[in-house]
């Protein structure tokens, strides 16, 4: 997903709203950065799964191009930034390309699920994407605990 083509009606690229919603979702989280986290992704996957032709189409146009490689690694990098500044912390220092390297991930985890024509399922995702996303940071047990509980409520 790059995100690059608008929608018709005029509004920002997709991978613009997405970094907005899951900015907004992270900062609104009451309880503490993991917390953001996972709400940032609940946000990303359900805008993802509402703009299911927006979603595939943008990540066809996310092949192993120059330009595609370019946008893909913006787009990661800008959503990293949002595991960055909250892992203080944590009593390990963790380099910068470990938040990357999540977001690519998370990424992935997305482009199977468009790969495999389930984008519309995106928000089934959330307890993968949050194991994803936070076993690097907080360990297994602390990231099985908050993905099972994202399961638990999208029951």
């Amino acid at each position: 997903m790059t995100g690059t083509p608008a929608t018709p009606d005029g509004d920002a690229p997709l991978a613009d709203r997405a970094y907005r919603a899951a900015a907004a979702a992270y900062l609104a989280a009451p309880h503490g950065w993991q917390a953001g986290v996972h709400a940032a992704l609940a946000e990303v996957l359900d805008l993802l799964a509402r703009e299911e032709e927006e979603t595939v189409r943008c990540s066809v146009l996310a092949t192993p191009t120059l330009a595609g490689m370019t946008e893909r690694n913006r787009l990661v990098e800008r959503f990293a930034g949002l595991l960055g500044p909250r892992t203080e912390a944590t009593d390990v220092a963790r380099p910068d390309i470990l938040a990357e390297a999540v977001g690519e991930s998370v990424l992935e985890l997305i482009g199977s699920y468009v790969a495999e024509r389930r984008v519309g399922e995106l928000p089934d995702a959330l307890p993968t994407a949050t194991l994803l996303a936070l076993t690097p940071f907080v360990g297994s047990d602390a990231a099985e605990e908050l993905a099972g509980s994202a399961s638990d409520q999208r029951r």
